[in-house]
């Protein structure tokens, strides 16, 4: 009688009772059938090959006498559901069935050759290669084209053009134009791979050419044609090569209205072209209008667009707030966007326009509320959202959140970077953005002027003198704003001389930021003279900001010259100068409530002074 081998306890329960339902109704696989090689005699030989390497004892094993198995009663036994039968097959599928049932786990994990009748992985096709080339890395484009050869695919003109199209977009041209040549039959989309590859790239001379030598335009290539000039700032040459077109699709259209609204000519875009347009008008239509005004800065018109639009889409409401914010509005920004909840879910380009307003307002608690609609929306940031949430957190003073998203993105660039730069400099974390400029260094990211006028910022703030100066030192090209960010560290120092040595000798006219940093100076150490000198250069250049008069006013009743101060204020009713009205504001429950001296509108105006009062009495 034939016995298992020891490793059969292996087994799990299940696949026992399975086992021996099969043996019970159809009976014992036969040995001489192929497969019954996991259930042998004790006595039997040690195998070679890749099965050797199961768990087979070497030699003899003892076992105690083994007990008849004997199978349940037929009621304890679930019947399936009857199927079709057939004899011969029935037969030699059941054996097998209970073979693999009582073979251990391992066993069938063990390397086996390919059947026969299961068919190899087939080569990637015309469809799974674009997507391959499209998403593939820089350094991996020329393998992954060496592959498409070997395999002869490169007679497929879509991944032929998918090639094309990577080269030029990874700045290799020469490298698409060798595909080109080497087409073996050119098609349309051949030459306007090349076309729109050249323009990508910047190169006019060779896109036209293309064009020119083009056995047969079509709409696609006349289209590319007007995007390129447009792209470079070529509207009036697009215009031209668009009223040749033999034929306009509205994406033609489109195209030359996007290419006068992205250059300034949104006014002649509406009259020119939209109004032409009439039924053929789509949301593509609409929104590039919408960008275009709002490029311009005239929101009006581009909020009367949107509300003239027939339906609008995700595009059309990020292009409004996107406007509102860039355009300084940012308050009018987040009533749009309440407004969009109630009609489209928003995206993580809208969540960036959002985010960039609430750090621009300070808005703490409604930016929260945005970082909760993208947790709860799950909306996937990009490096672009990732940075508008570092940079509100940061505006917002909430600077352990701001590390926190900075730590967590996937990646960082320098507007990454800028962000958390600029929000340490203006928390008094000095040292902090100082480190951090090593370690963008480290990781490759070129600082810019914007990384520059953070550190030097920051070391100002924090009375890092040397570190400010070394880094001013290392700027190849400093502009205005930078030596203004060095006089006002000088100044903070107290080196005011240093700082009137610099100021005589930039390269570059000085502009109101660098007077004014040293007219700042002046007022905290009480120099009169650098003051008056700093405060006519003002008077000439803002002659409306009365802040400058009122820092010589204050200079001079810090030096107890009060004839001078009232000279002061004689020339500043002269000149019709006010002084700004200052003002406080907190917010509270997602409302900014703003507060200036002496104002009573505010309907909680009078408890809230009375609480600031008796506050300071305590």
């Amino acid at each position: 009688m034939l016995r298992l081998q020891s490793d059969v306890k292996w087994v799990p329960l299940r696949r026992r009772l399975h086992a021996l339902f099969f043996f019970f109704f159809f009976g014992r696989p036969s040995l001489s059938s192929k497969a019954s090689e996991n259930v042998r005699p004790t006595e039997a030989a040690p195998r070679s090959g890749p099965a050797a390497r199961l768990p087979w004892p070497a030699q003899p094993v003892a076992h105690p006498p083994a007990r008849a198995l004997r199978p349940p009663p037929r009621s304890a036994v679930l019947r399936p559901p009857p199927v079709r039968r057939r004899a011969k097959p029935r037969c030699a599928r059941l054996h097998h069935h209970a073979q693999i049932l009582l073979t251990p786990r391992r066993s069938q994990r063990s390397p086996l050759p390919r059947l026969p009748h299961a068919p190899a992985r087939p080569p990637p096709d015309a469809f799974v290669f674009p997507i391959l080339v499209k998403n593939s890395a820089s350094g991996a484009l020329e393998p992954l084209h060496g592959r498409v050869l070997r395999l002869g695919h490169c007679a497929d003109p879509y991944i032929r053009n998918a090639i094309m199209d990577a080269y030029a977009k990874r700045g290799a041209p020469a490298n698409a134009q060798k595909v080109f040549e080497e087409a073996p039959q050119r098609t349309a989309a051949d030459w306007n791979a090349m076309v729109s590859g050249y323009w990508h790239c910047g190169d006019e001379a060779e896109a036209r050419r293309m064009f020119d030598a083009m056995p047969a335009k079509n709409v696609v290539s006349w289209t590319a044609m007007v995007t390129g000039y447009c792209k470079i700032g070529e509207p009036e040459k697009a215009r031209v090569v668009f009223d040749a077109m033999p034929e306009r699709t509205v994406v033609s259209w489109n195209a030359m209205l996007s290419g006068y609204a992205q250059n300034g000519l949104a006014e002649a875009a509406l009259k020119e072209i939209f109004d032409a347009m009439g039924r053929s008008r789509n949301s593509v239509s609409w929104n590039a209008m919408i960008s275009g005004y709002c490029r311009e800065g005239d929101l009006a018109i581009a909020r009367q667009l949107f509300d003239e639009m027939p339906r609008r889409n995700v595009i059309s409401w990020n292009s409004m707030i996107s406007g509102y914010v860039q355009n300084g509005q940012w308050g009018n920004a987040l009533e749009l966007f309440n407004a969009m909840e109630e009609e489209v879910k928003p995206d993580d380009v809208t969540m960036a326009s959002v985010l960039s307003a609430c750090g621009h307002l300070g808005a703490l608690e409604n930016g929260r509320r945005a970082a909760e609609i993208i947790s709860r929306e799950k909306i996937r940031l990009g490096l672009s959202g990732h940075n508008a949430l570092v940079f509100m957190h940061s505006r917002c003073g909430s600077m352990a959140e701001a590390r926190r998203v900075f730590q967590e993105m996937p990646t960082r660039d320098v507007v990454s970077y800028n962000s958390l730069i600029t929000g340490l400099a203006a928390h008094g974390h000095g040292s902090e953005a100082v480190a951090l400029l090593r370690r963008m260094k480290e990781e490759g990211v070129d600082p810019d002027r914007i990384t520059f006028l953070g550190i030097l910022t920051a070391c100002s703030h924090g009375g890092l003198a040397a570190q400010g100066r070394e880094v001013f030192s290392a700027i190849g090209s400093p502009t205005v704003d930078h030596y203004a960010c060095m006089v006002d560290l000088l100044g903070r120092a107290g080196e005011l001389d240093a700082a009137a040595k610099l100021v005589a000798e930039m390269p570059v006219a000085p502009h109101a930021g660098v007077y004014g940093a040293l007219l700042h100076a002046s007022r905290i150490h009480r120099r009169v003279d650098l003051g008056e000198l700093a405060a006519e250069k003002l008077f000439a250049l803002e002659p409306d900001n009365a802040g400058n008069y009122v820092l010589l006013a204050n200079i001079y009743a810090a030096a107890r010259r009060w004839e001078d101060v009232e000279k002061v204020r004689e020339a500043m009713q002269r000149s019709g100068v006010r002084k700004t009205t200052a003002c406080s504001w907190v917010e509270l429950r997602g409302e900014i409530h703003r507060f200036t001296a002496g104002d009573q509108s505010h309907p909680k105006g009078r408890r809230s002074t009375g609480c600031c009062r008796s506050t300071g009495r305590r």
